[in-house]
């Protein structure tokens, strides 16, 4: 997300615009940056709100890290890939296989959106991305002998192209979930 792999890019002066609901993260991301030449652009974001001010801009990539349930993935989706050029990426955390019962139709149900908005998908890594566990969650774990909660925390990542832009990328979208 915005405090990790944005701040990342913007620190080594690539064009990047981070978005994040935290009002926080996004201070404080600028008051680092304000010591640097980066050209980052920060706002606050939240995807409840509907899609941020970007002026019409298109983006060859969007990295999303949307709460693991289909209409919040949905709703990151409806706001990013018409955000995104012909050809650009797309970089989405996605839930692992067996995280709950669900897992595998939710999984096919975004592929599939996917798929319907216009994207290729180039790539699903497993277990490609690694979380921090919350403090909360690593305090409550703690005392369960033999437990480490710091190494099962990892997701999926998928990555998609956008090939197509001759169709209405919310749409898609909205139906297919």
């Amino acid at each position: 997300g915005a405090p990790t792999g944005g701040y990342a890019r913007a620190m080594a002066c690539v064009e990047t615009t981070i978005l994040d609901s935290d009002a926080h993260v996004i201070d404080a991301l600028k008051k680092q940056l304000l010591l640097t030449a980066s050209p980052a652009q920060l706002q606050v974001c939240d995807s409840a709100d509907g899609r941020p001010d970007l002026h019409e801009r298109e983006f060859t990539a969007a990295v999303l890290d949307p709460p693991w349930y289909n209409a919040w993935t949905r709703r990151f989706l409806e706001i990013s890939l018409p955000l995104l050029s012909r050809d650009g990426h797309l970089f989405l955390s996605f839930l692992p296989q067996l995280m709950r019962d669900t897992a595998e139709v939710d999984r096919q149900q975004i592929v599939r959106a996917l798929v319907d908005a216009g994207c290729d998908i180039v790539a699903v890594d497993r277990a490609r991305l690694r979380y921090v566990v919350p403090r909360f969650e690593e305090a409550a774990y703690e005392k369960l002998p033999g437990f480490d909660g710091l190494k099962w925390r990892s997701g999926d990542l998928v990555e998609a192209r956008r090939s197509r832009i001759d169709c209405n990328a919310a749409s898609p979208l909205a139906s297919a979930l």
